[in-house]
């Protein structure tokens, strides 16, 4: 009785509860749950919920590693355009060689076919390289690796530059223009519309020079590469440089040297002869 009485007058007073034993008893059923694991269908839920959240991010991180390296290829066209200007001023205004094999040149060899295509002797004997000495800076970082005889070659080198810019003999001969040797001969067109570096496609890149043949019928001669989405990536005489879109489909699947564009698809060979400097 006293007991009780005790228990009660607690109560009463709020300085003593009972256990709530219903809860006491989910909380172990709720621990011996835990113990259990996941089941089979709930992993497989779990992951159906992975897959479904990779399939949503994997075309937005797509997207941004070629964003990311069409930036870093355009400034790596940048940086070789900034060594082709600070050459000039070294040298009374004269542009640096574009001959073909000549020591002197910007660059020598041939990328064409391995083995020379991955050879950067080539890259730090070129008379550009001592304005910035970065072999990286001589390639996109998009170009695919090349397959010859079932084997992966990677480029050291993917520009090449406007043959009228200071080109040698065979470029001079070129419909009848004379190349431009020094940069004050640089007026048609002016020098922020003048190409001087392109990314030429690996169908037909080899040598130093890009050559655009300014005769009809028209053709390409030299084509530009297509990657970042379909673009021309060059660089002008005043320093920039930048992206061109393709206006014509065939452009972008030239696989074959001096290709003629179909007819009435010649949007983006007439730019580039626009852009080719003559005098």
């Amino acid at each position: 009785m006293h007991t009780c009485f005790r228990a009660n007058l607690c109560q009463k007073r709020g300085d003593f509860q009972f256990p709530d034993m219903d809860k006491f008893s989910s909380t172990r059923q709720n621990r011996a749950l835990l113990r259990r694991g996941f089941t089979l269908i709930e992993l497989l839920v779990v992951i159906a919920i992975i897959a479904i959240l990779a399939s949503m991010l994997l075309p937005a991180l797509s997207k941004a590693k070629a964003k990311g390296q069409g930036t870093r290829c355009l400034s790596n066209l940048k940086q070789m355009q900034f060594a082709w200007l600070n050459y000039k001023d070294d040298f009374n205004d004269r542009l640096v060689l574009n001959w073909i094999r000549s020591p002197d040149a910007w660059i020598t060899g041939d990328v064409g076919s391995p083995p020379d295509m991955t050879n950067i002797t080539y890259i730090k004997a070129g008379t550009l390289f001592k304005y910035n000495t970065s072999v990286d800076i001589y390639r996109c970082p998009a170009e695919p690796p090349v397959k010859v005889d079932g084997k992966s070659y990677t480029r050291v080198r993917n520009w090449t530059i406007n043959g009228m810019m200071a080109g040698g003999d065979i470029t001079q001969g070129i419909s009848g223009r004379k190349a431009n040797e020094k940069y004050s001969d640089i007026l048609r067109p002016d020098p922020v519309d003048a190409m001087v570096f392109v990314h030429e496609s690996g169908v037909t890149i080899e040598d130093s020079y890009f050559a655009v043949n300014l005769s009809v019928p028209a053709f390409w001669q030299n084509a530009p590469a297509s990657l970042h989405n379909g673009v021309a990536t060059l660089s002008f005489a005043d320093g920039h440089a930048e992206f061109w879109k393709y206006r014509d489909p065939s452009t972008r699947t030239i696989k074959e040297w001096n290709f003629t564009p179909p007819a009435r698809q010649t949007n983006d060979l007439w730019r580039f002869q626009q852009a080719t400097v003559t005098r």
